[in-house]
């Protein structure tokens, strides 16, 4: 994805250099909409055959007259041909050849507009000039199409980049709140214990039960009807976060132990139950969110 979008900053930066060039190479009046009778201005850029030429007005006289157009001054600045006229009749008017070094320039066209046109025998307004041909129109255009393009490739690689990100992200959300919710669940048990409002059979119970629905919820295991012998098939997800010491067999001999205490028949000690609780709290701390 990242060479792809890579190509596409090549393709675009290219594109735009070429479009930036054609738009400086293009001859363009000064102002855009030259109307007749006024005085205008046909800047066009030379190429590399006049380099060696000097910056400076060029003589008039061997200029042919016209009834239609008249030079006023022509100059050289920069690598540019500036001709300043006069034109008296409206549509595209050819200049007369312009001299500049050995070289002899024809073919060059301004267009005049009249405020008025008539067509039909109506009169109405000319058309309006193509904003297409307005000095720096394309390099505009040429560029903003290049940041289309580059949005479009940059929103698509962050799609496509992001969505494990969104999830890993989602993930951890819910592993914290999940080891919240099983903390909260712990320390409530603690406090009836306390206060005896629950017996120690009960509080033991209680907590293999949490430990159950914590295995089922965060690891995906489906262990709440499980007998111990069956934990000892059970397998934790590589990126599961828990340490190497709390293994299936580990939780085999845990829930043994809750099993056989439970069922023994006699009375539970308190201190036994604290015991298992905070086997189970050390469990629930230990686990490292990825």
């Amino acid at each position: 994805m990242l060479r792809l979008l890579f190509l596409y900053l090549f393709i675009g930066t290219v594109a735009l250099s070429f479009a930036q060039q054609l738009d400086n190479n293009a001859p363009y009046q000064i102002p855009q909409t030259i109307y007749i009778g006024d005085r205008g201005r046909l800047v066009y850029p030379l190429d590399g055959f006049f380099s060696n030429q000097e910056d400076g007005e060029l003589p008039l006289d061997n200029l042919p007259e016209s009834g239609e157009i008249v030079i006023n001054a022509v100059q050289l600045n920069n690598g540019r041909l500036v001709v300043d006229f006069q034109a008296f009749k409206t549509g595209i008017i050819s200049l007369p050849p312009i001299v500049v070094g050995e070289k002899t320039l024809s073919g060059l066209e301004v267009h005049i507009a009249s405020i008025l046109e008539g067509q039909g025998g109506l009169t109405v307004l000319s058309a309006a000039a193509t904003p297409l041909s307005a000095p720096g129109t394309l390099w505009i255009i040429s560029a903003f199409v290049l940041i289309t393009i580059l949005g479009i490739v940059i929103l698509l690689l962050f799609l496509f980049r992001s969505g494990n990100v969104f999830l890993t992200l989602k993930r951890r959300i819910k592993h914290k709140r999940m080891i919240r919710q099983t903390q909260r669940a712990i320390k409530r048990l603690k406090m009836n214990l306390d206060k005896e409002t629950i017996g120690t059979k009960t509080a033991l119970s209680d907590i293999s039960n949490e430990l159950r629905i914590f295995i089922d919820k965060y690891f995906n295991i489906h262990c709440r009807a499980m007998v111990p012998q069956e934990f000892l098939d059970i397998t934790f997800p590589e990126d599961s976060g828990a340490s190497k010491k709390y293994s299936p067999e580990y939780f085999y001999q845990f829930f043994t132990n809750c099993d056989t205490i439970r069922f023994s028949g006699k009375n539970i000690a308190e201190k036994t139950v604290r015991g298992i609780i905070a086997e189970v709290e050390d469990f629930i701390s230990s686990i490292t969110i990825t």
